[in-house]
């Protein structure tokens, strides 16, 4: 996450995005680290392209092992009736804009495939809230 927030704004320095990362720096992702990348590339990606001026990312640990990942950006966002189609192969909402309508469902298709979620909903910024849930490693309490 702080690698690609760190990536992002120089990728879109034609946007003057302002980037605010609130993360638990212990959470451990349980899964590949490739795909986690595929994962955060695509929804920066996309968090960034429709940014006005502001992209918030959150990541907690959530119950049962798993960890809540959080992007919202404040652009125009999706209508709820959207939802659905943004999720689907090859489906793009806005076809004067630069994508192939993939991002949203590989990243869904790979936390399904980690038993994750995706969740797509209004930013309290204005734009579009992604939730995603993922896998976690639980650290032990090391012995003394």
């Amino acid at each position: 996450i702080n690698s690609m927030a760190r990536t992002m704004p120089r990728l879109y320095r034609d946007k003057d995005i302002t980037i605010n990362v609130d993360m638990d720096e212990t959470l451990i992702f349980r899964g590949e680290k490739r795909d986690l990348d595929e994962i955060l590339g695509n929804l920066f990606d996309n968090a960034f392209k429709w940014a006005s001026s502001e992209v918030k990312v959150r990541a907690k640990a959530s119950a049962d092992s798993m960890m809540e990942v959080t992007i919202c950006d404040d652009g125009s966002g999706i209508k709820p009736s959207d939802y659905e189609n943004a999720l689907k192969r090859g489906i793009r909402l806005d076809e004067l804009t630069p994508g192939t309508g993939f991002g949203l469902a590989i990243v869904d298709d790979l936390a399904r495939a980690y038993k994750g979620s995706l969740e797509l909903g209004r930013a309290d910024i204005g734009g579009l809230k992604v939730r995603l849930l993922l896998p976690r490693r639980i650290s032990e309490p090391s012995e003394i």
